[in-house]
């Protein structure tokens, strides 16, 4: 079935809520999986693999010599704001990911990044594999590793700079299989409130109806 790429961002954002994240995190984990989508890669595949599981430990990205390192990296909770680090930092070239359970995701996330502020990305793995991601889309060099590899996301060029970045065409909407869709659905529906007349006392649902 085909879904607009703002109903796919909506309803991973829910998705994501109910899986836990926080809201501000949980818009940037939408956005992603919607730039995906509109790039002709899985995104609901991507967000799926990364909100699956319990909620884990915070886990900062550490300094380290120039570089930073994020430990096993849940994507859905370390990716965006490694991707802050990297572009508020100008002395920070790249950040090493270990462990990562959604490598199309952290794609992603760079994908977003990218086209808001003109930064270009490389995302390297030790397979050999290479995402090149800029605000024109992405391009993947060899097959992604599973779940679990280890990544390093360099930044190349800055805002303003026109780097040469791989072009594709945004797709107005993308094929989204059924039986991740109600996966996705799942999980936003753990965002809503039980039934209830407390709950209708406070505007939820229709409210009261007077069927005389």
């Amino acid at each position: 079935m085909r879904r607009s790429l703002n109903e796919i961002e909506v309803a991973l954002r829910k998705a994501a809520v109910g899986a836990g994240l926080p809201f501000g995190q949980a818009e940037d984990i939408g956005e992603a999986g919607a730039w995906l989508c509109a790039h002709g890669h899985d995104g609901i595949g991507a967000c799926l693999a990364a909100l699956g599981g319990s909620r884990p430990e915070a886990a900062a990205a550490i300094r380290l010599d120039g570089t930073s390192t994020v430990p096993e990296a849940r994507v859905a909770w370390t990716g965006p704001s490694a991707l802050d680090l990297l572009l508020a930092d100008e002395e920070l070239a790249e950040i090493a990911f270990t462990g990562i359970d959604a490598p199309l995701l952290l794609a992603g996330c760079a994908g977003v990044a990218a086209a808001a502020g003109g930064t270009c990305f490389d995302l390297r793995f030790p397979t050999g594999c290479t995402v090149s991601i800029g605000p024109g889309g992405l391009a993947v060099s060899g097959p992604l590793p599973p779940a679990g590899a280890d990544a390093v996301l360099t930044r190349r060029g800055h805002a303003g700079s026109r780097p040469r970045t791989p072009q594709t065409s945004p797709a107005e909407g993308a094929e989204v299989g059924e039986a991740a869709w109600v996966e996705v659905l799942a999980l936003a529906a753990l965002t809503y409130v039980p039934a209830s007349e407390a709950s209708r006392a406070t505007g939820a649902g229709a409210g009261d109806i007077d069927n005389d």
